[in-house]
C-alpha cells in the first residue's frame, strides 16, 4: 500500500505576498489530487499484480489490465484505444507497444508498475541488439565468404598458371634422369622412389640444394666423396651394436650367397642381419679352382660365424 508522506514539523513558512500565494495552493490542490487518487487505486493494482502471479507484467499485452475502456477497432488493420486507468490518458495504438512508454512517463502511475514495465524495455532492447548483432554477424560472414571465395578463385588461378610451367619442368627433369640412365647403361632397377631408397635421398638432397649447386665431377667421386661415404659407412656400422647389446638381446642372423662379379668371378658373399638393421656385409671369397660343394660352404660359413 502507498502511504502518503509526512512533513516534519520545522519552522513557519514565512507569509507570501498574494501573488505568490495562489499559484502555490493550486499547485498543493494538483498534487493533493494526485496522491487521493493512487491511493483510491493502490488497492486495485496490488489485487491485479497477485492475479497476475510471482512473475508480475512479463508482456506488453498483460499492461491492459491496467487500462479502462480496452476496445479493438479495424481500421485498416486491428487498432487499439484504451483509457489509463491511472491518469486517465487517452491511447490509440496498433497494439499494446504504446502502452510501455506511457505508463514508464505517468505522472500517477505506482513505482511498483512502471518497474515492470522499464524492464519489459530492457528486455525489448536487449533482444533487438541481440538481432542487430546477429544481422551484423551474418552480414559480416556472407563478406568474409565471398572475400574468401573471391581469394579461392584467384589461387586456382594461379594454380592453374604455375601448374603448367610445372608440368613443364617435372616433363623436362624426367626426360634428363631418363638420358642420364639410356647414356650410361644403368640399372633402372636403381631408379627406387620408394622411401629411404638412396635414388629418392638423391633427388631429395639436390632439390634442397642451392640453384647454383653443381654435381661432383669424376675425380671427386673417385677421390674424397669416395672416402667420405665410407668413413661414414663404417662409423654406422661400428655404432650399431657397439657393447653387442642387440646380439645378446636379439641374435644374429647370418646369410651367404653366390654372386659374379664385374669381372666374372665366381664369388661367395656373405653378410649378417642384427635387429632388423638391414644388413651388414661381411666378405667375399673369389671360389675359382674350387667346387662349391656342400663341405666347402660350409667350411666359409664356419669361418664366417
Amino acid at each position: 500500500m502507498l502511504a502518503r508522506p509526512t512533513r516534519a514539523p520545522g519552522p513557519s513558512l514565512p507569509v507570501l505576498p498574494a501573488l505568490v500565494v495562489a499559484p502555490v495552493q493550486a499547485l498543493l490542490g494538483v498534487d493533493e489530487e494526485r496522491h487521493q487518487r493512487r491511493l483510491a487505486l493502490n488497492e486495485e493494482v496490488n489485487t491485479k499484480l497477485e492475479a497476475l502471479g510471482s512473475a508480475g507484467i512479463t508482456k506488453p499485452k498483460e499492461l491492459l489490465n491496467f487500462m479502462d475502456n480496452v476496445t479493438y477497432k479495424t481500421v485498416g488493420g486491428q487498432q487499439l484505444e484504451c483509457d489509463c486507468s491511472f491518469c486517465g490518458f487517452h491511447i490509440v495504438s496498433t497494439g499494446s507497444s504504446r502502452v510501455v512508454p506511457h505508463v514508464i512517463d505517468c505522472l500517477l502511475a505506482p513505482s511498483v508498475v512502471k518497474v515492470f514495465c522499464k524492464t519489459l524495455v530492457a528486455k525489448t532492447d536487449l533482444k533487438r541488439k541481440g538481432k542487430s548483432e546477429h544481422l551484423a554477424l551474418v552480414t559480416e560472414e556472407k563478406e568474409v565468404g565471398l572475400r574468401e571465395l573471391k581469394i579461392q578463385k584467384q589461387e586456382l588461378r594461379q594454380l592453374s598458371i604455375k601448374s603448367g610451367f610445372k608440368s613443364a619442368e617435372t616433363s623436362n627433369a624426367d626426360q634428363a634422369i631418363a638420358k642420364f640412365f639410356y647414356a650410361n647403361g644403368l640399372n633402372f632397377g636403381a631408379a627406387d622412389c620408394k622411401a629411404g631408397s638412396y635414388f629418392r635421398e638423391m633427388i631429395t638432397a639436390i632439390q634442397l640444394a642451392p640453384l647454383a649447386y653443381l654435381p661432383p665431377n669424376p675425380i671427386r667421386l673417385a677421390g674424397p666423396l669416395l672416402l667420405e661415404t665410407h668413413a661414414k659407412m663404417e662409423a654406422d656400422l661400428a655404432g650399431r651394436d657397439v657393447a653387442f647389446e642387440l646380439s645378446r638381446k636379439f641374435g644374429v642372423s647370418y646369410s651367404s650367397d653366390g654372386w659374379d662379379s664385374c669381372d666374372n668371378l665366381p664369388l661367395i658373399n656373405s653378410c649378417y642381419m642384427l635387429a632388423n638393421d638391414g644388413g651388414v656385409f661381411q666378405r667375399s671369397v673369389d671360389t675359382s679352382g674350387f667346387t662349391k660343394n656342400g663341405e666347402y660352404c660350409a667350411s666359409l660359413m664356419v669361418d664366417d660365424i
